[in-house]
């Protein structure tokens, strides 16, 4: 898959080279993409027809088609994890053109290369690819071109592909990396940190498809999260969210109380348990909760307003007053709160037990 411009003179040199000598790049097996991305730079979708002239123009024999900005963002994702290892992501459209991707018969990403690359090049490094045994694709090939196929560390790889294509809005594309990293992390001999960022990439996406509405997507996530690493109390606390917003309370509640079994200090399921035994009218645990929710976090001020709320059902009013007057404090718009305190007499000292 080649990556190329109108306006690039290498890039023309380039397409020049492969279709000089197509008929050795058939022979090894190897098919050429190659995709146009004139126009994005300025933000504009690439034209067609001036693409079509160039490729009349120059009768380029392999396929070619117009890139789009989804297309070279995911390519800039991989390139910016496998080539790079950055922690830190760049602005979008950060690979040069030309830069080309060499893929294995099953589809699997085997080279990188920025810059031009060539057809002997591209005939030696096919050969490696093809060879059964894969001895000479451990090492990685020095620039231009960086070997992807059988790298160490591919599950942390695949780990941050799926951040990435997460955080730039890819979640497609970013389910099969999150699925690899997941398989790796179940496998013997894979570290338990493994499993814990695998487990991290699938909350992450679950809770970008549970913005977007997604809810069987998202519970689907969180699910195989739980899978990958049992211990990891963020997965059950997001499955009590999906569980509760279906209008299943008892599901929900089941998965908030095993999330706090592993970690005391997840706030929101101790959020939504209070709210939960609330609403049942089991006032202890509503204040239990809450009083762990206002503790993990005392500038919460939505956790305040339901302790007050929860005190005010007990008779503890100068305790609710304070909650309420504390929710207000933190939040002088928190509208649900001041209603409250102006119910309840916020100007005045109050009583009622403690």
């Amino acid at each position: 898959v080649n990556l190329w411009a109108t306006w690039c003179l290498p890039c023309v040199e380039e397409l020049h080279q492969l279709k000089d000598r197509l008929g050795e790049l058939d022979k090894a097996g190897l098919d050429v993409l190659a995709l146009s991305v004139d126009g994005l730079k300025d933000g504009r979708s690439s034209e067609v027809e001036p693409i079509r002239r160039f490729v009349d123009k120059h009768e380029l024999p392999f396929g070619t088609r117009r890139a789009t900005g989804v297309s070279v963002d995911r390519l800039d994702v991989i390139h910016d994890v496998v080539l790079t290892i950055r922690t830190q992501l760049d602005g979008k459209h950060t690979l040069p053109v030309p830069a080309s991707f060499l893929l294995d018969a099953s589809g699997h990403l085997a080279v990188i290369y920025k810059g031009p690359v060539t057809v002997d090049k591209l005939l030696s490094d096919v050969e490696l690819v093809s060879d059964a045994n894969g001895s000479a694709t451990d090492p990685c090939v020095a620039y231009p071109g960086r070997w992807f196929l059988r790298p160490h560390g591919l599950g942390a790889v695949a780990v941050r592909v799926a951040d990435r294509m997460v955080r730039r809005g890819h979640l497609d594309a970013a389910l099969p990396y999150a699925l690899l990293a997941a398989d790796l992390a179940t496998r013997n001999g894979n570290p338990f940190d493994l499993s814990h960022k695998a487990a991290g990439a699938l909350i992450d996406l679950g809770n970008a498809w549970d913005q977007e509405k997604n809810l069987d997507l998202a519970e689907r996530a969180f699910s195989l999260a739980r899978k990958v690493d049992p211990t990891d109390a963020a997965a059950l606390t997001n499955l009590g969210n999906i569980r509760l917003r279906r209008g299943d309370p008892r599901s929900a509640e089941r998965s908030y109380r095993q999330a706090i079994v592993l970690d005391p200090d997840q706030l929101q399921a101790h959020m939504n348990l209070g709210s939960i035994c609330l609403q049942q009218q089991r006032v202890f645990d509503a204040v239990r909760h809450l009083q762990a929710a206002v503790r993990i976090n005392p500038r919460f001020p939505q956790a305040h307003n339901l302790l007050g709320m929860a005190l005010l059902q007990q008779g503890r009013r100068s305790r609710a007053r304070e909650h309420f007057r504390k929710a207000v404090e933190l939040d002088p718009d928190y509208q649900d709160a001041r209603t409250n305190l102006e119910a309840i007499g916020g100007a005045g000292a109050g009583g009622g037990g403690r």
